[in-house]
């Protein structure tokens, strides 16, 4: 994270860190978020860490059923040793 200066090129989980790292910050600075924003706002940090995990677990959820047929046969034909 320090040595890449194009915001495109950061990891997800540089990216995820920072979504999470802004919602911890914006839930102790109560002062700078009018009151109506709070009350309406009820996204807890809580519930940013899940939605993060979810965003950075569901495309491999998702995928692996497809590709599982591969992985089984890479991992018998690595197994065969004579």
């Amino acid at each position: 994270y320090l040595f890449i200066s194009n915001e495109k090129l950061l990891p997800l989980q540089t990216i995820l860190q920072k979504i999470i790292l802004a919602n911890q910050a914006s839930m102790q600075m109560p002062a700078l978020v009018s009151e109506s924003d709070i009350v309406t706002s009820r996204v807890t940090p809580y519930s940013v860490q899940i939605a993060t995990m979810m965003i950075s677990v569901g495309p491999i959820v998702l995928i692996y059923p497809f590709f599982q047929k591969y992985f089984v046969k890479g991992f018998m034909i690595g197994s065969i040793k004579e």
